[in-house]
C-alpha cells in the first residue's frame, strides 16, 4: 500500500493526509455534490490481468458508495484508441482506466501524468492553474527542501482536483541464473554488458 503520488520509498514519497478510504465519507460527499446517478465509464482491459482486476475492484468500491458504474471490457489496443477520444462517455468517450507507470517515470512532479495544463497533460486532459502553477515552481526550485515543500504542494492539488489515483505500488520480482554476470540494475531491463561463465 502506497498512497503517495511519488512512488514510496523514494525522496518526495509523502503519505500524509492519505484518505483512509472510508465508504460512508464518500457516499456522503458524493450526495452533497449533487451526483445524478450518470454512469461512470470504467475501461477495461481484458487482455492485462492486474488492469483488468484493479477495473473492478474500482468498479465496487464506486458502486459500494453509491455511483452508477459501466465497466466497457476491451483489449489493451483498443483502449488506447478510445482513450485518445475527449468527448463525454455518453458519445463515446470514458471516466476512468487503470495503467502503471515505473517508478523512475513519475518521481518527480515533472512527469506528465501531473499535469494540469489540458493542452499538455495526459489523458483527461485536466486543467488546473493551481497544479501547474506548483509544478513550474518545483521546476525552479533550488534546495532540496524547496522541492520537497513543492512536491507537496503538487500532491495536494492532486487529491485535491482528482487528476489521477494511487491504488499502491508493487515490485515485479527478477531471478537470474548465477552464472549470468554484468547486470544492471535499472528500472527497464537492459540487455547489454552481460556475460555466462
Amino acid at each position: 500500500t502506497c498512497h503517495s503520488a511519488f512512488p514510496c520509498g523514494t525522496p518526495l514519497a509523502d503519505e500524509t493526509g492519505a484518505a483512509a478510504g472510508d465508504a460512508a465519507k464518500a457516499s456522503a460527499a458524493l450526495a452533497a455534490a449533487g451526483y445524478d446517478g450518470t454512469p461512470v465509464v470504467i475501461l477495461q482491459p481484458t487482455d492485462i490481468r492486474a488492469l483488468t482486476a484493479f477495473s473492478r475492484v474500482t468498479a465496487e468500491k464506486l458502486r459500494a458508495i453509491g455511483m452508477t458504474v459501466e465497466l466497457q471490457p476491451m483489449d489493451w489496443a483498443a483502449l488506447n484508441a478510445r482513450r485518445a477520444r475527449r468527448g463525454a462517455a455518453s458519445d463515446g468517450g470514458w471516466n476512468i482506466f487503470h495503467t502503471w507507470w515505473i517508478g523512475a517515470d513519475i518521481l518527480n512532479p515533472m512527469a506528465i501524468v501531473f499535469s494540469g495544463n489540458r493542452e499538455k497533460s495526459w489523458y483527461g486532459w485536466p486543467s488546473d492553474a493551481e497544479l501547474e502553477a506548483a509544478r513550474s515552481a518545483f521546476a525552479r526550485a533550488r534546495t532540496p527542501a524547496d522541492k520537497r515543500r513543492l512536491a507537496g504542494r503538487v500532491q495536494d492539488r492532486l487529491r485535491a482536483v482528482a487528476v489521477s489515483g494511487r491504488t499502491g505500488q508493487f515490485f515485479i520480482p527478477v531471478a537470474y541464473r548465477a552464472n549470468v554476470k554484468g547486470l544492471l540494475r535499472s528500472p527497464v531491463p537492459f540487455f547489454w554488458n552481460v556475460s555466462v561463465e
